[in-house]
């Protein structure tokens, strides 16, 4: 047996779920399998096509983290757990499309995991239902202070269109944009170094930005995040900020502001502005969130200037991983040539390991 879901692509709304902000995102034609057959018995067997290890683990144990990349399932168990009582276990493998690091592989990998948990133990789960356990899991399991984006794309998205999500109300809506295809294409750049959220700076910029809502805050206390606080406040009081609390609380209300930009902009099939603000994104990602590592700031500054590129930003955290690039469809293989001669130039040693992948969008996970 089979399961699959789609990575994700986040083209504005960099950095802001966990704050609460608007974003934007859909998913790709790429993603995460998970082949797997039913064993007679309760455990959990894992193996990847990515990683090293087989690991093995009871549904009826209480399972903790071990540190390595089967933690993400044993969290899964264990949150899904807490609501069904289950015991049939299984054996299974996974490969992905594309190596970890911004295109949300370790959620898409979660979803992929309990379909196929769910399929065997006769487990129905509504789609907001699937998109909170994942978020349960990143928080209360691995302990990242991660927003609901990922699992969002994937579950919502919609074959050519773009989910704009409130992750405050967790109101969504897709607009569909045909013309799109027509033109123009997304990319996905991987970079040939792999992410992992858990020991990067992530949870130190949900920090800093917790300290920005604790100086400005004003008692709304709807959330207890920057969306509490009204942009005429911040522009009114910002200056209360330290350099690096103003840095992070700049980029959160630009970014909202790009997304509502970009909204227009893709209604439209304006993709010169909508490239725009995304480059913006990314720059504001740089300067204000401090988040690109030297190999994506790198290839955002080579790729940025090619013909026919119309925009591109770091896709997920920006501590390393893979980036997101805007362009003009009918230059696609002169573009993908060139970002490869100029990058490879750079970094010679990633020539195995880095990729430029077309993709399209295409509809959420089947449930």
């Amino acid at each position: 047996m089979k399961t699959f879901c789609p990575y994700r692509i986040c083209p504005l709304g960099a950095h802001i779920d966990h704050q609460y902000g608007v974003v934007s995102g859909t998913s790709v034609d790429i993603g995460i399998t998970f082949e797997y057959e039913e064993i007679n018995s309760s455990k959990i067997i894992l193996s990847s096509l990515d990683y090293e290890g087989i690991y093995e683990f009871d549904i009826h144990s209480k399972n903790q983290r071990c540190g390595d990349w089967a933690d993400y399932f044993r969290g899964v168990v264990e949150i899904l757990k807490n609501k069904f009582k289950f015991c049939k276990g299984l054996k299974g493998t996974f490969q992905g499309d594309l190596p970890s690091g911004g295109i949300s592989s370790s959620s898409s990998s979660q979803i992929a995991f309990l379909s196929a948990i769910c399929e065997i133990n006769e487990i129905v789960l509504s789609k907001e239902e699937i998109i909170e356990l994942v978020y349960q899991v990143e928080h209360e399991f691995m302990g990242l202070s991660v927003g609901i984006l990922d699992p969002s794309c994937e579950v919502l998205g919609k074959k050519d269109s773009m989910l704009f999500l409130d992750t405050l109300t967790k109101y969504s809506f897709t607009v569909e944009n045909k013309e799109f295809n027509k033109e123009y294409q997304f990319l996905i750049l991987y970079s040939g170094i792999k992410r992992n959220l858990v020991d990067s700076k992530y949870n130190q910029r949900v920090e800093e930005l917790k300290e920005c809502y604790k100086k400005l805050n004003i008692d709304t206390n709807i959330c207890g995040k920057l969306r509490d606080i009204p942009e005429y406040y911040y522009k009114r009081y910002k200056d209360i900020l330290n350099e690096v609390e103003l840095k992070r609380s700049r980029h959160y209300f630009t970014e909202m502001e790009r997304v509502r930009l970009g909204l227009q902009a893709w209604r439209k099939n304006d993709m010169i502005t909508f490239g725009k603000l995304m480059t913006e994104s990314c720059l504001s990602s740089i300067y204000n969130y401090e988040s690109g590592s030297k190999v994506l700031i790198d290839l955002f500054e080579l790729t940025k200037s090619i013909d026919g590129v119309l925009g591109m930003r770091f896709l997920g955290a920006g501590f390393n991983g893979s980036s997101l690039a805007l362009v003009e469809k009918i230059k696609v293989n002169s573009i993908i040539d060139e970002i490869k001669h100029e990058y490879l130039n750079l970094y010679p040693e990633l020539e195995k390991e880095f990729k430029v992948v077309p993709v399209h969008l295409r509809d959420g996970v089947d449930l």
